[in-house]
């Protein structure tokens, strides 16, 4: 950026550019070549001043993004993933019968009767919430002269988002087959804090 600058006079004089001072009229300076060098300092501290200033908002603008997706996940937290997350149910038939299955929540949703193949599932999905009281689903299983209830889900308590029970006539199972981390429970157990199956 050329500097534009009127001399009329030579006594005494200085140039004053964003705080730096410069004698353009000593013994011998040459007027043009005291500007020119002037210049090129003032552009090379802009250019610096430009360059920290950029830094500066790309830092900012990266803390402000992770301070909102912080905050924002940590409004949203509940135990089974986020709230608005689909929480996917699975239930695998392990009895050597066809297995009935009828689930159905708290709030009236019912996913309607199934009959589900020995070694096969069956799998229901909904919304996970934050409205009160939690959201429970239980499930009817049939199998043979075999009828038992159990709540396959109940919102406080899960710490999934795929939710998978194996069903066993001793009772439901919860968990992960392939990493071992599997809870068996009997079919008259209460997994819910002063609720009955």
């Amino acid at each position: 950026m050329e500097v534009p600058v009127r001399i009329s006079r030579c006594k005494n004089a200085s140039f004053i550019s964003l705080g730096l001072v410069q004698n353009i009229c000593s013994p011998g300076a040459k007027i043009p070549q005291a500007l020119e060098n002037i210049a090129k300092k003032e552009n090379v501290f802009r250019r610096m001043v430009s360059a920290f200033s950029s830094f500066h908002l790309v830092i900012s603008t990266v803390v402000v993004i992770l301070l909102s997706i912080l905050v924002s996940g940590a409004s949203k937290a509940v135990a089974g993933g986020q709230l608005g997350d689909t929480v996917v149910i699975k239930i695998n038939n392990f009895p050597d019968a066809p297995l009935g299955i009828r689930c159905f929540s708290d709030r009236g949703a019912d996913e309607g009767s199934r009959s589900v193949a020995p070694a096969a599932a069956y799998e229901f999905s909904f919304q996970s919430s934050d409205r009160v009281p939690a959201r429970v689903y239980k499930c009817r299983f049939q199998w043979r002269s075999n009828v038992h209830d159990y709540i396959v889900y109940y919102q406080p308590r899960e710490t999934c988002v795929e939710c998978s029970w194996f069903v066993t006539a001793e009772g439901p199972c919860h968990g992960e087959v392939f990493s071992g981390d599997v809870k068996c429970h009997k079919w008259s157990e209460t997994l819910m804090d002063g609720a009955s199956q």
